[in-house]
């Protein structure tokens, strides 16, 4: 069955920078909120890859309202509204959804069988209208066409639904096709011990690169698409040889190597061809790299351990090792660094604005041009990790996580505390709150000596207690709480009165290991820490 969609359904684009935290935003090039996400809610800014949500993007392509976000603690799929409310939900069956392009949406869910569980794809609209026939894999649009896999076999199809096989025949059987970037679209056959077999072919169906070929038909373990006119394909070490690292060949989209490395650590192409390389040399020491698209070398700093291209010219990069490593920006057109930020990680860059997130999650906007920080977020929404490196005030401290037993005198100051996590302490007296009744969520990780907990802390929501051995009369504790949703006990002993009162009050509480679990090097991760 063909369906037709007008050609209204995509707009103009605008960049913008997608902000997540406690609070998710939207925030333009001049620094300004465009719009902020309901709490309970993420903006989701991902593809699907094989069926499962990918890595989220920092740039954010808008076109027009409604916006796709999902629920922070189920996986509720909606479309919010210019006002943040929802205009739109998802069916309940969908398991990820992938952000539109061209006006569709890619959703998966599972198809259940007698002895298997098979994950499916639909494509819909922003009236969560459904598309095409269920398909097997796809592709997002682009260039007017998307790569999907029905029960037939792979096809192209258009937004009329009109099918196309330009897949050859010898391809056919085809584990994975890309829809066309660039007027190539990329179709990899699987082969036995996990290798591929990739090659490229233009729209009339014609292998216009015969990557096999290219490496001199050795085993073939993934390769990227073309990014900035580079594509990276790594190859097979020999298992003789030991192992440094994977052997790498970077090409360029006349199948033309460009760079060779035997011993690559990591390696990404930038968006206009520049080349970040972490190889070992012969004597297996790290080396940090950098190259330009036809593959010559660029100079770096001296002591330079790290490197990652935010845009154009610009580079973040760390000079010197461990505690006396500080991270600078390098110009390669200039050959120079300059500081900003100096202890913050930079997220990425656009039209000369800078993203740069602090440890404590602290983010700044600043824009290179005008040398002005035009955006900066919210003290009050912060999640403060390093109390050494928060230069606010205490008040507007609403998350906290101590980790050393200087940081507890601070606790009686932070006035609008809502979420403590307490690790690795060595106190015996739990810090008193200036207003207990506000704390939401607590968690104790590895607390040895802490017997008992604020007695007016009773208006919590979650408590997750795990290696506290010396707590007790949790029972009695528990009998208090007026709001707990959700506990967590993990490696501690429990006595009959406290299972007693946890069985009958919190019978979907997670118990866990005893006290002597809690001395293994190795724990379990238990949901809730």
């Amino acid at each position: 069955m063909l369906f037709f969609i007008g050609t209204n359904l995509w707009g103009q684009r605008q960049e913008l920078f997608l902000l997540q935290d406690k609070i998710d935003r939207l925030v333009d090039m001049s620094g300004k909120i465009f719009f902020t996400a309901p709490k309970e809610y993420r903006l989701v800014n991902e593809d699907l890859i094989y069926g499962r949500q990918g890595i989220t993007q920092l740039l954010y392509s808008f076109t027009k309202f409604p916006i796709l976000a999902c629920h922070r603690e189920r996986s509720e799929y909606v479309l919010l509204n210019k006002d943040g409310e929802v205009e739109a939900y998802f069916p309940p069956t969908m398991k990820a959804v992938s952000n539109p392009t061209q006006g569709f949406y890619i959703a998966s869910y599972e198809v259940e069988h007698k002895l298997y569980t098979e994950t499916m794809l639909r494509f819909l609209d922003a009236n969560m209208r459904q598309y095409f026939e269920p398909c097997y894999k796809a592709d997002k649009f682009s260039e007017g066409l998307a790569a999907v896999k029905f029960g037939k076999g792979w096809r192209y199809i258009n937004k009329n639904g009109q099918e196309f096989e330009l897949v050859p025949d010898s391809l056919k059987y085809a584990e994975w096709v890309t829809s066309f970037y660039d007027g190539r679209s990329k179709v990899t056959l699987s082969v036995k011990n996990s290798f591929i077999k990739p090659y490229f072919i233009n729209k009339k169906g014609k292998v216009i690169l015969d990557i096999p070929k290219i490496v001199g038909n050795k085993n073939i373990n993934k390769i990227s698409d073309f990014i900035g006119g580079l594509a990276i394909i790594e190859t097979q070490w020999p298992e003789t040889k030991g192992y440094k690292g994977y052997p790498i060949k970077v090409i360029n989209t006349k199948g033309k190597i460009v760079l060779e490395c035997e011993h690559t650590i990591d390696c990404k192409v930038s968006s206009n061809g520049f080349i970040t390389l972490f190889s070992r040399d012969s004597e297996n020491k790290d080396m940090v790299s950098l190259y330009n698209a036809k593959g010559n070398k660029i100079k770096l700093p001296d002591s330079t351990s790290y490197i990652k291209h935010i845009e154009g010219n610009y580079f973040d990069i760390a000079l010197g090792k461990g505690d006396k490593r500080v991270f600078v920006r390098f110009d390669v057109s200039k050959g120079k660094v300059f500081e900003l930020f100096p202890t913050y990680g930079c997220l990425g860059m656009h039209k000369s604005n800078v993203v740069f997130r602090g440890v404590n999650n602290d983010v700044y906007i600043f824009n290179m041009a005008t040398k002005d920080t035009i955006y900066k977020s919210n003290p009050k929404e912060k999640v403060v990790y390093d109390l050494d490196k928060y230069h606010g005030k205490m008040r507007d401290i609403e998350t906290f996580y101590c980790a050393k037993d200087e940081w507890t005198t601070r606790l009686s100051e932070m006035t609008n505390l809502k979420f403590l996590t307490l690790s690795n302490l060595t106190v015996d007296t739990f810090p008193n709150l200036p207003n207990p009744q506000m704390l939401q969520l607590l968690r104790i990780s590895n607390c040895r000596k802490i017997k008992r907990i604020q007695p007016e802390i009773n208006n919590l929501t979650q408590l997750s207690l795990s290696g506290a051995t010396s707590f007790e009369n949790l029972g009695a504790y528990l009998s208090r709480q007026k709001s707990l949703q959700k506990l967590f006990i993990v490696n501690m002993d429990l006595t009959s009165d406290d299972m007693s009162v946890i069985r009958y009050r919190y019978p979907t509480a997670v118990i866990s290991g005893d006290a002597k679990a809690a001395d293994y090097s190795v724990q379990e991760v238990i949901k809730g820490f």
